[in-house]
């Protein structure tokens, strides 16, 4: 399916958070699962699940089918359950309690994530199904989320942020790229969005901003007109499992590593 059929054919929906990626920032990121799997094939034989795309239908349905045939697409909408590719996931529960997904466990070359919520908490939960289903030192990981997300992504998927920057039409604010290897065409700055190099620092300073309102906040005393209220950018608290894992712990915001691990 093309990706103007899918967003032409498919509402979003509130209940589920679902904010699709514009037509042209989905071929940016189709066109890089697709050069994966070009070089791939060259390599070995593809299997049928060498791409997982996760809490991202607009971009799996956007594949050409000779590719879409060697992903699956991880989903909580129950829409698309009887396409071959669809696998149910739910980030509440976890993977290694999913029998939907035991099957996959270790398999997946390429997962590219994009999470219906921007939260740390969410994220961990995220980085638990990547280190479940993709390949031990092998994977590739594409994840879309805001700039003040960058150290937690370095943390859980050692990616980092890439000049080019997807445009969600309807998201109200702006999402980054991270990946954990060299793509050209993610380095190129997104004119849709009339991105140029100064976003970064544009990004820098609006960070800056809401770590400030963040201290006045934790003083007791709330801006009720700056926009989304005073509590809104305190972050989730990690969520904590057995056994150390980089999800299971705190970011250190002024070094990136994880608070618990000696000499962070």
């Amino acid at each position: 399916m093309a990706a103007n059929s899918f967003l032409t054919d498919t509402k979003e929906s509130s209940d589920l958070n679902q904010y699709w990626f514009s037509e042209k920032s989905i071929a940016t990121i189709v066109n890089e699962v697709v050069e994966f799997l070009k070089i791939t094939e060259k390599e070995r034989p593809l299997s049928s699940s060498e791409v997982a795309l996760v809490s991202a239908p607009s971009i799996y349905f956007s594949i050409p089918e000779q590719y879409r045939s060697h992903c699956i697409v991880l989903e909580i909408d129950k829409q698309w359950e009887n396409d071959r590719g669809f696998v149910y996931y739910d980030f509440n529960e976890e993977p290694s309690a999913s029998s939907s997904l035991e099957p996959f466990r270790d398999t997946l070359s390429f997962i590219v994530i994009d999470p219906p919520f921007i939260t740390e908490q969410v994220w961990r939960q995220y980085a638990k199904l990547g280190d479940f289903i993709g390949r031990k030192n092998a994977c590739k990981f594409l994840c879309t989320t805001v700039y003040e997300n960058r150290l937690l992504m370095r943390t859980l998927f050692d990616c980092e942020p890439r000049n080019w920057r997807p445009s969600i039409p309807h998201l109200v604010y702006q999402y980054c790229c991270y990946t954990n290897y060299d793509s050209d065409p993610l380095q190129v700055y997104n004119a849709e969005i009339y991105d140029d190099k100064t976003w970064w620092k544009e990004a820098k300073e609006m960070e800056e901003k809401h770590r400030e309102r963040d201290k006045t906040n934790a003083l007791g005393i709330y801006d009720s007109g700056t926009e989304g209220g005073g509590d809104q950018f305190v972050k989730s608290p990690p969520i904590k499992s057995r056994g150390w894992k980089a999800y299971d712990n705190p970011v250190n915001e002024e070094s990136g590593k994880d608070s618990t691990v000696q000499g962070a």
